[in-house]
């Protein structure tokens, strides 16, 4: 939908007037007890979720005096607290540019001298500290000291608005009058921070978003579009009668996340929200149904709907994650590791397959047998502690990237989450909330189950459901707000492929003897067939009965999970039932001939309830009698990016405080090495004069106090020179020397601020070279360009570190002479 719509109506500009904190929740050990939300590149970036809260507080504060906007407001940010997120307009995450975003990624991520995550977050943000005051005496109170991280101002973030409906003008309108009116944002901003100007995207941000605000741009070109949206359902073929007579097909799919997805599991903390570590087909499932829409608007949606959805001739399987171009495998619950085992986390385990050992001892109750069967590992074992595994001569182990939120629901009138204890029960006013969510970037691959009776059949099916759902899907919660995957779905039809599993599955007949294994690839839901409840203990039973009695039950290594879900036709939850869990292994023994047709129709068909949304899979595997292998993990996948000639406007300003980092930590080096071999430092109250001096640390402000300072020092007039007693006190201290010549007699103190202030600004120990090697974001290893701008600053502001320099020495001092008074 969005290619109907303008450029600059598919961008929200925010711009930082002032610094500003967005809290994510939680603080940062031994540095800020606030810290701002940032991503693994510690680029800052402001949560889709916070935008559309701040859009919506503003609407509900200015709706009174848009009575004629009621019904465009509702659709743009949707009712209050539903369920099935009618809103027309998402809002994704805002952050810097993706060209920005490129050179840092590339500098944080290369193999040599790669530059710090915590770097760039320091060169896009500053530390703010304060107290609160005691009211009756003045001074600070105990224990109120705390640290909050902020973001600099003159930031430029950019967040994507993808609109689900064509938009009329009065939808716009609303959006646009939300935008101007939402100026302030994120903690302490009736203090002074986040002062935010909110904007559509383009050129003249201001200037647009008024017009649009007004009234006056014109939506004809988006009338006409909406009006020829037609809901004609195209005819899906009547499937065969006879089930029979159905050829099955396996359709890959895969998803590749454009924005976090929030996948629902089940947690037993009401304001916790855990997701899941794949994508299940029932997720897919329903997003089928979405796009649908309503099945009783008509006979043809209707019949459309039962093919489609409910007729069980379409089954949506989990969706796993990718690896080298292939489906992963979950990890069977039997798989463990040595728990003893050294080395690094990403080094190679040794992993225990434990469907291999029966677990019985012998009769002397030893591990191992006198014919040398293995009954089970001496080793203390752990869990594998890994989601997902690939089978194969080179196995890997892996699990998907997960990351934690933590957001608020505030009460609008206090401004913060509270509990009303007025009445008998408590009620709360609003809340926090924590949310896991599988990480964007990822890719994810499942695959689609087709039944039908002949190629065309199958071919309508598939080309219906490519219609519905190409391009990129929404899943899971908070669709509108950030969330939702933003998933790109791409599908890869091969007529030839008839199993789930090709690469790894049994490709023959099972003569009576052999041992083999049948795995489960996804929950399964079995009843008992005498109590007709769930029980999952029951798996073994049913496999032997669905190969009629022709295999012997060897071992079983099976794990259980609760599992849910919710309908949201009936507005009800599913019940929640035990579950086998995933992975969960049957070793048998075949009595008789299994043919592969066989083989293949119970793959086909699963195991247990709810199999059209995935439930229920299995694969007949090998039985492997080794019992040890190695998993390792899979190097990153690192792409070198493809970076413009010249360094944008924001990677140069943020290198230049890199640089700037750099050279005050380098100041403080040179600083210690001159201040802590100091012998009778002066008092603190000419410490104190001679610091004042320094204050002002801008361009003229140093020029200024290099001035005042040699005034002070070496004024040949008296009356402005500083007093014999001070000046005594000065000659007395000697401090350390930077000059290799002076370490074995140390220069009084009036001599070095004599030396610093009239010589070379750059102190001799100070190594440009290895300054610039910790702020070389923009240039290559081989280049000295990081060099030249650390001296290219030092050129533009000659008294800056002179004065940075003698404040260091000084501040050191004065701590050295509070310490000493505090052991008297």
């Amino acid at each position: 939908m969005s290619h109907k719509i303008p450029q600059e109506l598919q961008t929200i500009r925010m711009e930082l007037l002032s610094d500003t904190t967005f809290g994510r929740g939680e603080g940062t050990a031994g540095q800020v007890d606030v810290e701002v939300d940032h991503d693994e590149l510690g680029i800052p970036f402001v949560n889709g979720k916070t935008i559309r809260s701040l859009l919506r507080d503003t609407w509900l504060t200015m709706q009174p005096q848009f009575p004629d906007l009621q019904s465009a407001a509702r659709r743009v940010f949707g009712p209050h607290a539903e369920l099935d997120e009618t809103g027309i307009l998402r809002i994704g995450r805002a952050s810097i540019g993706a060209e920005d975003r490129e050179w840092i990624k590339a500098a944080v991520e290369r193999k040599t001298q790669p530059v710090p995550a915590d770097a760039i977050l320091s060169g896009f943000t500053d530390i703010r500290s304060q107290t609160s005051e005691d009211r009756e005496t003045g001074a600070p109170q105990r224990a109120t000291l705390r640290s909050m991280r902020v973001v600099i101002r003159g930031l430029d973030l950019s967040a994507e608005l993808r609109w689900l409906d064509t938009p009329t003008a009065d939808d716009v309108r609303c959006l646009a009058l939300a935008l101007l009116g939402t100026r302030h944002a994120g903690l302490s901003r009736n203090r002074g921070r986040g002062h935010v100007r909110f904007g559509f995207g383009g050129s003249d941000t201001a200037r647009l978003t008024a017009e649009y605000a007004l009234g006056e741009s014109s939506f004809s070109a988006f009338k006409s579009a909406a009006s020829e949206i037609h809901h004609a359902v195209p005819e899906v073929p009547k499937p065969e009668a006879n089930p029979s007579k159905l050829q099955v097909w396996y359709v890959p799919y895969r998803l590749a996340l454009n924005s976090p997805a929030v996948v629902t599991g089940l947690t037993h903390d009401p304001n916790t929200v855990a997701t899941l570590c794949y994508i299940p087909g029932s997720m897919l499932r329903g997003a089928l149904a979405r796009a649908i829409g309503n099945p009783d608007r008509d006979e043809a949606a209707r019949a459309e709907f039962q093919s489609l959805v409910l007729g069980g001739n379409v089954a949506w399987l989990n969706a796993y994650p990718n690896h080298d171009n292939s489906r992963t495998l979950p990890a069977p619950p039997g798989l463990r590791r040595d728990k003893q085992q050294p080395g690094a986390a990403n080094d190679p385990w040794d992993v225990f397959d434990l469907a291999v050992y029966d677990g019985r001892p012998g009769p002397t109750h030893e591990l191992e047998t006198d014919d040398g069967e293995l009954h089970w590992p001496e080793e203390s074992l752990a869990g594998l502690g890994e989601s997902f595994v690939t089978l194969g001569s080179s196995g890997y182990r892996l699990s998907p990237d997960v990351s934690g939120r933590v957001h608020q629901q505030r009460d609008r009138e206090r401004g913060c989450s509270w509990t009303d204890t007025s009445q008998r029960d408590e009620k709360p006013r609003g809340t926090l909330f924590a949310v896991e969510s599988l990480d964007a970037g990822q890719t994810f691959q499942g695959a689609i189950q087709i039944r039908a009776g002949s190629d065309s059949e199958r071919d309508a099916i598939l080309k219906r459901i490519e219609s519905l759902l190409g391009g990129n899907v929404l899943l899971g919660r908070s669709r509108r707000a950030e969330y939702g995957g933003d998933a790109r779905i791409t599908f890869c039809f091969d007529p030839n492929r008839r199993r789930e599993w090709p690469r790894i599955c049994w490709r023959g007949v099972i003569n009576a003897g052999q041992l083999f294994r049948v795995q489960l690839v996804s929950p399964c839901l079995i009843r008992n067939q005498d109590t007709g409840q769930f029980d999952p203990a029951a798996l073994a039973d049913v496999i032997v009965e669905k190969l009629k009695g022709r295999a012997a039950v060897k071992c079983v290594r099976a794990g259980f999970e609760t599992v849910g879900g919710f309908n949201r036709k009936w507005r009800l939850e599913l019940p929640q039932v035990l579950a086998v869990a995933t992975g969960s292994t049957v070793v048998l023994q075949a009595t008789d001939t299994i043919s592969l047709s066989e083989i293949e129709s119970l793959e086909n068909a699963g195991l247990g309830e709810r199999r059209t949304e995935g439930f229920g899979r299995i694969v007949f595997l090998e039985h492997s009698e080794h019992g040890q292998s190695k998993l390792r993990k899979p190097d990153p996948d690192r792409t070198t990016p493809v970076l413009s000639s010249a360094p944008p406007k924001l990677i140069q300003q943020l290198q230049q405080r890199l640089a700037l980092a750099a050279l005050e930590r380098a100041v403080q080096d040179v600083a210690s090495d001159i201040a802590n071999p100091a012998i009778r430092p002066p008092s603190n109250s000419l410490i104190g004069r001679l610091r004042e001096l320094l204050r002002d640390q801008s361009d003229a402000g140093c020029e200024q106090a290099v001035a005042n300072l040699r005034v002070w020092l070496k004024d040949s007039d008296e009356k402005k020179r500083l007093k014999k007693p001070a000046m005594d006190k000065l000659d007395r201290c000697r401090v350390g020397s930077t000059s290799q010549a002076n370490r074995d007699r140390n220069p009084s103190l009036t001599r070095w601020l004599g030396e610093v202030i009239e010589s070379d600004p750059v102190p001799r120990d100070l190594n440009l070279a290895a300054v610039a090697d910790h702020c070389r974001l923009v240039v290559n290893n081989e280049s000295n360009d990081a060099a030249d701008l650390v001296a290219g600053l030092l050129h533009e502001r000659p008294n800056w570190l002179k004065v940075r320099l003698i404040d260091a020495v000084l501040d050191l001092l004065a701590l050295r002479n509070r310490q000493r008074k505090g052991e008297e």
